[in-house]
């Protein structure tokens, strides 16, 4: 019989490195996650760079996730935060609008 993880369960194995565990915490919040950084994001290509780095984040912060917190708010806020970032990065492929047809 197998046992289906509770959400706490996967991030406490997340803290301690486990592979397994960070694919289906991942798998779980890929269609959430995605969703915000489509929104964000200029394409899906871009969308899905910003998804991968904020989950980098994820799983290098998950200790310092604090329990007591919804895990989806924490998670916003990474993903959010890693759009600010990617468009920072990237800003200076931005187009000024006073160098157009200069």
């Amino acid at each position: 019989m197998h046992h289906k993880k509770t959400l706490q369960e996967l991030l406490d194995e997340c803290v301690l490195g486990r592979h397994r565990s960070q694919k289906s915490l991942y798998e779980l919040y890929y269609g959430y996650a995605m969703s915000i950084c489509l929104r964000y994001a200029g394409c899906r290509e871009d969308a899905v760079e910003i998804l991968n780095d904020a989950f980098l984040k994820v799983f290098r912060r998950i200790a310092t996730y604090h329990p007591g917190y919804p895990f989806k708010s924490w998670l916003r806020r990474i993903l959010i935060n890693s759009c600010i970032d990617h468009f920072r990065r990237n800003e200076r492929f931005w187009p000024v609008v006073g160098d157009i047809g200069s």
